[in-house]
């Protein structure tokens, strides 16, 4: 298949989320065929509901500095595919992608003629297997690995990692992960392996860090709660400056909760790399030159775009803690989100700081909340006029822009399909 083609045949297996297939027997079906590339690379895995990428791509740009060839896989992408598959900081080729994707596809069609794999895989398996195949190909080092969704059922999964980190956790993916946070945590402390070592992030609600730790003690898992970094102040722009090692540090976020993501991701460079201030210079500048589009990113501008791909409560209160840290006026949100995000609620946190608000669909997107819905939702929370409407997202863009004065500023907020657009 060429890029095209792929990119339709990974598509026609439906909505990433929707068609979405949980466990591990294809998986490890699959993998075990194409040669058991998941085996051949040591590995970070990152579970959590918030800031698993981030942390993702702070660890990666750490190795990255202390010399190591670093594939890093994310999901999901904000605006090609090839984003989800990096080796030190580069883009899988899109002619290499179709090809390792077509040698996947090959692998699942024989197995599948044969009866040897239990049902077709889905899109998220697909890449994942694909990304496996890239990083044994090019001879990585380590592998940095984001989980999809959960943990213990996710394709990720199929690795056995010198470190599993668990980021923040808290409410979201319900229908699949549980209705409590005891439940949820119970699927994310998933990818923690019997005599393995965790990293967790020590802000956790007390009933998540409880299952945490029943799985680490019935494990007899390493286990070492890391605590945020201590946040110093601010740059003129809004970057969040850090305490580490007796220097101050900028962290490219905006958002405080960033501390706690970037103390997870050095302390598992600590663990992977050699002890000495060498290693320390390295862990400062992967840092200030981690690049993670989409997240408090700012863009310049009369006024001034904030882009935030905060969609679940713990996420949309970060972004306000943000912007009363910023402390500029008038904000003007453009809002949009997926049918099964609490709207309402996400848009209760952000009311005090926000002045007036414009709905928009997600375009392309099966799973979008109507402008109608959103409107209606948007009008319960803000008086009527506040509460504009648009029919895409360049259409909310300009009212937005005309609804904000140059000194106010501009947020783009509830999906990350949203901040791709």
């Amino acid at each position: 298949m060429n890029y095209q083609e792929t990119l339709s045949y990974l598509y026609g297996l439906g909505n990433e989320v929707l068609a979405m297939k949980l466990g591990l027997d294809r998986m490890e079906r699959l993998l075990h065929e194409l040669g058991s590339p998941h085996q051949a690379i040591p590995s970070v895995l990152v579970a959590g509901t918030n800031g698993k990428g981030s942390t993702c791509a702070m660890l990666a740009g750490i190795l990255q500095q202390g010399g190591l060839k670093v594939g890093l896989y994310t999901s999901p992408h904000l605006l090609k595919i090839e984003e989800r598959i990096q080796i030190n900081g580069e883009l899988i080729p899109a002619a290499e992608f179709a090809e390792t994707v077509s040698v996947v596809h090959a692998t699942i069609e024989r197995l599948l003629a044969s009866g040897d794999l239990p049902g077709r895989p889905s899109f998220f398996e697909h890449v994942t297997a694909a990304a496996f195949c890239h990083f044994q190909q090019q001879q990585a080092d380590i592998l940095v690995l984001e989980v999809g969704l959960g943990g213990r059922l996710d394709a990720t999964n199929v690795v056995n990692p010198k470190i599993s980190i668990i980021t923040n956790i808290d409410f979201d993916h319900q229908e699949y992960l549980g209705n409590t946070l005891a439940e949820i945590a119970g699927e994310k402390a998933g990818i923690i392996k019997p005599d393995g070592l965790a990293l967790i992030a020590g802000t956790q609600p007390a009933a998540a860090a409880e299952a945490l730790t029943k799985r680490v003690e019935r494990l007899g898992a390493r286990c070492t709660w890391v605590e945020p970094l201590k946040v110093c102040s601010r740059s003129e722009s809004g970057e969040i400056l850090v305490e580490l090692g007796g220097k101050t540090t900028r962290l490219p976020f905006r958002s405080a909760v960033q501390a706690q993501n970037a103390a997870l991701a050095v302390a598992a460079a600590r663990h992977l790399l050699p002890a000495g201030e060498t290693t320390e210079t390295h862990i400062r500048q992967g840092l200030e030159q981690t690049r993670w589009q989409g997240r408090t990113h700012w863009i310049a501008g009369t006024p001034p775009l904030l882009i935030d791909g905060a969609h679940n409560p713990a996420g949309v209160e970060s972004l306000a803690e943000c912007l009363k840290a910023m402390n500029r006026q008038p904000v003007t949100l453009i809002f949009a989100a997926v049918k099964d995000k609490p709207a309402a609620e996400l848009l209760a946190l952000l009311f005090p700081l926000v002045s007036q608000v414009v709905v928009c669909p997600i375009a392309g997107n099966p799973r979008s909340q109507s402008v109608s819905e959103l409107a209606a939702v948007a009008s319960q929370i803000w008086p009527s006029p506040q509460v504009h409407s648009a029919a895409d997202f360049a259409g909310a863009l300009v009212k937005a822009r005309n609804l904000t004065p140059p000194d106010g500023l501009t947020v783009v907020a509830g999906s990350l399909y949203l901040v791709g657009e």
